[in-house]
């Protein structure tokens, strides 16, 4: 539904893959060799002066961007830490055959370099429909005492399990959104489904059950009268 929405609030979508080795260096550069002729420049992230010793120490360290591969005109980007991999696509999303096909192109190269232990896909959507800060247009119900909360500032987060993926949902309000001229306000509703991995094939045989989850999510969240004002 919200690749097929006019007015979609999407404003990034992350594949993220994990490992259980310190691939990113090497994953970087294979994927750079392979999209330099694309106009795709590598530039060096604050997480790569860490020392990799450091890296193992601390687990924490893994989820630091060490290089990222971006190309002026282009909305899709990659980044690598030391145990992960992701392909983000930014605002205007391209729909999901066209992401799935970044994606698998990405699974083709590497797929005989590594052994993946996880990947997710991760939905971040602006809504800004009502006046930050609010939570109206979200099926969600929260009190405090005998107070509903609806219009105050708040950052939750949530993590479920269904169907054996992993879900975590965040919602965040008030919340600007960076390089827009008037710093619009609004209210995030960020969805991230998660799986474990044997290996690639359980990617070949459930990216789109994974996507499929993750719009069965955002539907689920959302209220008939705010989907219909993206349609």
């Amino acid at each position: 539904m919200v690749g097929k929405l006019s007015k979609a609030p999407v404003i990034e979508v992350i594949w993220r893959l994990g490992f259980e080795e310190p691939v990113g260096d090497m994953l970087h550069g294979l994927l750079f060799f392979d999209l330099k002729d694309k106009g795709y420049v590598s530039r060096k992230m604050p997480g790569a002066e860490i020392p990799e010793v450091a890296i193992l120490n601390d687990p924490g360290l893994r989820n630091m961007v060490r290089y990222r591969l971006d190309a002026e005109g282009r909305n899709v980007l990659f980044q690598f830490g030391s145990h992960f991999l992701t392909v983000n696509c930014q605002k205007p999303y391209i729909g999901w055959p066209e992401f799935k096909k970044e994606i698998d192109q990405v699974v083709k190269l590497i797929r005989d370099k590594c052994r993946p232990n996880v990947h997710s896909l991760r939905y971040i959507n602006f809504l800004t429909v009502y006046d930050a800060p609010s939570i109206e247009g979200i099926n969600l119900k929260l009190e405090l005492g005998d107070k509903e909360i609806k219009r105050d500032p708040l950052h939750i987060r949530v993590e479920q399990e269904e169907n054996g993926f992993d879900q975590v949902i965040q919602i965040a309000t008030p919340i600007s959104v960076p390089g827009s001229l008037e710093q619009q306000q609004g209210t995030v509703l960020d969805i991230e489904t998660i799986q474990s991995l044997r290996g690639f094939d359980q990617i070949d045989e459930n990216l789109d059950l994974l996507h499929s989850y993750a719009i069965e999510k955002f539907e689920g969240l959302i209220s008939v009268e705010l989907l219909e004002k993206f349609e």
